[in-house]
């Protein structure tokens, strides 16, 4: 597995009249000369994937732009992008895991990622405990929060409990099987 180090040096001199100056410097070390990053969560809705952007870092942590081969699930079907600028997805994907697998400039990346809809019933991979918000917080707007929890085990009794600061907004319990 690649290791990143941030180094932060400190240093506090004081001469000889009694000034005291301090500094810092932070140097970033890694095993690798550069990382690739894509910007796909863990579960998205297939609705709102329509691009990727991937993000090329060196060593000392800043983006570099170059080409990035990828693709989604079908090792026949290469795509083209350049970091740090969206590239929309040929088709829209299936309610189901998928892998994503893209390469560039000596670094790999592999990430699986669940695709779903709002209007799911059940969760759309084997899981025992489905969970997705759709924001960590209420909207100052005042809008909704989507919530889903799920299982795609057998005859589970869920408990839960909507809070907002401290103030419970609803509680229950539900059983699905």
């Amino acid at each position: 597995a690649p290791m990143h180090y941030n180094f932060v040096v400190e240093a506090d001199v004081t001469d000889t009249a009694g000034e005291t100056q301090n500094a810092s410097m932070s140097v970033r070390l890694g095993t690798k000369e550069a990382t690739l990053t894509g910007d796909l969560p863990e579960k998205v809705l297939g609705d709102s994937l329509k691009t990727i952007t991937f993000t090329l870092y060196n060593v000392a942590g800043m983006t570099m732009v170059s080409d990035v081969r990828f693709y989604i699930d079908n090792e026949n079907d290469w795509q083209q992008a350049r970091t740090g600028s969206p590239v929309e997805l040929k088709k829209r994907l299936a309610a189901g895991r998928h892998c994503l697998f893209a390469v560039c400039d000596g670094d790999t990346l592999r990430q699986d990622f669940t695709v779903f809809g709002l209007d799911d019933t059940v969760p759309c991979v084997d899981t025992c405990a489905w969970f997705y918000t759709s924001a960590g917080s209420f909207p100052r707007d005042g809008g909704a929060v989507t919530v889903q929890v799920g299982s795609s085990d057998k005859d589970v009794h869920i408990v839960y409990s909507i809070l907002s600061g401290n103030k419970i907004i609803e509680s229950g319990s539900t059983d699905v099987s």
